[in-house]
């Protein structure tokens, strides 16, 4: 399972740039 790190913003990075609002 890939690492999705969310920023405060509330975008979430998951591999490379993926934001998922």
């Amino acid at each position: 399972a890939p690492i999705r790190q969310c920023t405060a913003s509330g975008l979430c990075m998951a591999g490379s740039e993926e934001e998922d609002p």
